[in-house]
């Protein structure tokens, strides 16, 4: 499992947790009623804190279970504590994540000129050294931050915000690279998934085109039989009436 879907889950058990507590709290409070007036105690109120404490305490071991992969300190610790601490780990994975995704775009990248494919991959090179998961924030904006720039300069479609972009990127890039990324001129490797995917979509568009042409003919045969069925009742009716002129 992504550690990013990691965390999304802990966060959802966490929340799980608190609403199973709030209605645990909400019987154990009949339950002090009960008590304080010297009443027998509710069977069926019992059995029913009893399951709930147990759904409780399974919770909270599948998340100690879980949270143990991604932060060994997990016993005894406050849910709000927990929740700060997730918040935490989820910003952090999702800057992460950003910076994956620019690193895997600059590699796809490749071109016809054989400059600029000579300068990509001394870039390359320089960027396989970067190892994401075990750098900190600051080295990521200082080693990474130019190629998530050009990652967004690329998906950019408003020419002022590109232009802005591409006036930064000067400092990072060779003109040649930025030359192709402002007019898109640049080849992107293409993934065998999204490919596949495509030839899906596409095999669907075309049985649905099939699939209107046939309706689109069943209905032009549908209106013709139609027209023919009315023209022979009114020619019928035509010879009925002059036969009786007769």
């Amino acid at each position: 499992m992504a550690k990013l879907e990691l965390i999304k889950n802990l966060q959802q058990t966490l929340k799980e947790i608190k609403n199973a507590r709030a209605k645990l709290d909400e019987d154990i409070e009949l339950f002090r009623n009960n008590s304080s007036k010297g009443e027998f105690f509710s069977e069926s109120l019992g059995e029913k804190i009893k399951e709930q404490l147990e759904g409780i305490l399974k919770l909270q071991k599948d998340f100690s279970e879980k949270y143990s992969e991604i932060d060994e300190n997990c016993e005894g610790t406050q849910i709000c504590i927990l929740e700060e601490k997730l918040s935490a780990l989820q910003k952090k994975e999702e800057e992460k994540s950003k910076y994956r995704e620019a690193v895997s775009f600059f590699m796809k990248l490749s071109s016809e000129n054989a400059d600029v494919v000579k300068i990509l991959e001394e870039k390359k090179s320089d960027l396989e050294k970067v190892k994401i998961e075990e750098s900190d924030r600051e080295m990521l904006e200082r080693e990474v931050d130019p190629y998530l720039m050009l990652l967004e300069a690329y998906c950019e479609s408003d020419e002022r915000a590109k232009f802005k972009l591409m006036y930064k990127l000067a400092s990072y890039f060779e003109e040649e690279i930025l030359e192709e990324i402002q007019f898109k001129t640049i080849l992107v490797e293409k993934k065998e998934e999204t490919e596949n995917v495509s030839e899906i979509v596409q095999e669907i568009e075309d049985k649905s085109e099939s699939t209107d042409i046939e309706e689109a003919e069943r209905e032009v045969t549908t209106t013709e039989e139609t027209e023919y069925e009315n023209e022979t009742v009114v020619t019928e009716e035509r010879i009925y009436v002059s036969t009786l002129e007769l």
